[in-house]
């Protein structure tokens, strides 16, 4: 933590009357449940939409290289099966 931080939060906790740990841990708290209940902007879901398109296409990309190379794999085992090699 950078040290201005830790002074301010030193300061703000001293100012309160708590511990600079309770201090934290409320904070935290209360950004935890402001930002569950908040609710996602349209850019939100228009990042996370784009997000799971570039993962299906990286998903349908490899599925087809994993076909590809198993097609070559057992094209390779019936040239050395039948004694090409």
């Amino acid at each position: 933590m950078p040290r201005t931080l830790h002074a301010e939060l030193a300061r703000l906790a001293e100012v309160r009357g708590i511990s600079l740990n309770q201090l934290i841990v409320g904070l935290l708290s209360d950004s935890a449940e402001n930002g569950a209940n908040a609710s996602p902007s349209q850019d939100d879901l228009s990042a996370g939409a784009r997000a799971q398109r570039r993962l299906d296409v990286a998903l349908t990309v490899n599925l087809v290289v994993l076909a590809v190379v198993a097609v070559v794999a057992i094209a390779l085992l019936v040239v050395a099966w039948r004694g090409g090699f």
